[in-house]
């Protein structure tokens, strides 16, 4: 699974390589410019957002739900021929009672 990153010129994503995970005040120092951090092989130990940044993510976040949600429902409709288990479904999670995993193939088809 790759992962997939918009960039927009206001946008930018910075990346900084940290070295020495056990010198905190260079990580600190470093998180302050960077919205990615790195080990030195490479992995991922977390992602930033920059305050001046965070509007715009939800933003684009709640415009890329609302733009899909519509075709998922279109199709999970066309493949189960009613939208009434994924409604079923999602009122069940609001209670805070969670499915088996037959419940879960039933509804998701898996």
């Amino acid at each position: 699974m790759s992962n997939i990153i918009v960039k927009d010129p206001d946008f930018p994503l910075r990346h900084a390589q940290v070295t020495e995970l056990k010198n905190t005040a260079k990580i600190a120092e470093m998180a302050r410019n960077a919205d990615v951090l790195v080990t030195r092989n490479g992995e991922t130990v977390a992602y930033l957002v920059n305050p001046n940044h965070y509007e715009a993510l939800i933003k684009n976040w709640l415009e890329t739900k609302q733009a899909i949600t519509p075709a998922f429902l279109k199709t999970y409709e066309q493949q189960h021929g009613s939208l009434e288990r994924l409604e079923e479904a999602i009122a069940t999670s609001h209670r805070g009672e969670f499915a088996t995993p037959e419940e879960e193939a039933e509804v998701f088809g898996d």
